[in-house]
């Protein structure tokens, strides 16, 4: 995930060494100069490496001074030693930020597998095969995700009665009102929802006369999702459903305008953006912290002005939250808060 470096010093904290001081005892923000940059020098963007973990001496930098033919590199590592000039900078200094370290809140699901691994077509049929068992026969498979355990999968299909069925690997199988959108899984692949739009099946021709009753539901449709038991929760307005999610940590997440739900219960409101990747919800769902190209934001009123990179961890009902700035464009300061 990109991030956008926008360089703005943070003033809840001075930091006077290197090792890691309290700062302020209500906030519990504890902080520590990663490096001093010489003057003159910039950080080049996308060949740094802040991996905000406890082994966090082995974060690196690179800077930059001169331009064109008189351009030269200084590598920087947290300790306060620096390497350098080079021509050119080495790039296993970045290179070990590319195996993972990134946080993201939102969970994005990555099936490995084709759909041809479990679906399979025979004459006009299709059939999904899972475990030894057999489901069908639809007319097409429109959306389908297996469990990252392979414990279950989750789809939707058309029937040939052109009906729009919402099934899994356990044997459930529910009717859908309106066109099916896409599947979201759990990471633990124990819940899944499907979003949709509208109150009509577009392919059944039995819902005609209906539509042409209300064209106003077919100009405007309104976005609804379903439970795999058969609950159906809406409407929602396009214009106000921003998005809807699952988090890290199983949680079901979606913003209408300004509130935000953890689980069908309201958590917050704000009227900052953020993306859902930026937003962490705590595992039992009381705490959030989240950023934008402002401020971070925790959900006991502490703010802290935009960081370069930050990650969030969870340690018994604690949330663990660490992230880097750059203070006065000499110093690299990591951070950490614990609430």
């Amino acid at each position: 995930m990109k991030r956008i470096f926008l360089l703005i010093a943070l003033s809840v904290a001075y930091v006077q060494s290197t090792v890691w001081a309290q700062t302020d005892i209500k906030s519990d923000l504890t902080g520590r100069i990663l490096f001093e940059i010489g003057p003159g020098e910039k950080m080049v963007e996308g060949e740094n490496c802040f991996l905000l973990d406890p082994v966090s001496d082995r974060s690196a930098m690179v800077t930059s001074v001169g331009t064109g033919k008189n351009k030269q590199y200084y590598h920087y590592y947290a300790g306060g030693r620096k390497e350098g000039p080079f021509r050119k900078p080495d790039s296993t200094i970045w290179l070990e930020c590319r195996t993972g370290d990134e946080w993201s809140g939102k969970y994005e699901y990555e099936q490995a597998e084709p759909l041809e691994a479990y679906v399979t077509r025979e004459s006009d049929d299709h059939y999904v095969t899972f475990r030894g068992q057999r489901f069908g026969p639809y007319m097409y498979i429109t959306n389908f995700v297996v469990a990252p355990d392979k414990s279950n999968f989750y789809a939707s299909g058309f029937t040939s009665e052109n009906k729009i069925h919402f099934f899994d690997g356990t044997g459930r199988e529910i009717t859908i009102v309106g066109m099916a959108d896409k599947i979201l899984m759990s990471p633990d692949g124990k819940r899944a929802i499907l979003r949709t739009s509208g109150n009509y099946n577009l392919y059944d021709e039995n819902e005609l006369a209906k539509m042409m009753e209300h064209p106003e539901e077919l100009s405007n449709p309104q976005d609804y999702y379903y439970e795999m038991t058969g609950e159906r929760k809406g409407p929602f307005d396009p214009s106000s459903f921003r998005d809807i999610w699952f988090t890290v940590n199983n949680h079901l997440v979606y913003r209408v305008e300004n509130d935000i739900y953890v689980n069908e219960n309201l958590l917050f409101t704000t009227q900052d953006y953020f993306s859902p990747d930026d937003l962490y919800i705590s595992d039992k769902g009381d705490k959030y912290v989240y950023y934008n190209y402002e401020n971070i934001h925790f959900s006991d009123g502490f703010d802290a002005p935009f960081p370069l990179l930050l990650k969030v961890s969870q340690g018994g009902d604690k949330v663990i939250v660490k992230w880097v700035t750059l203070e006065d464009e000499t110093n690299m300061v990591e951070y950490q808060r614990i609430f």
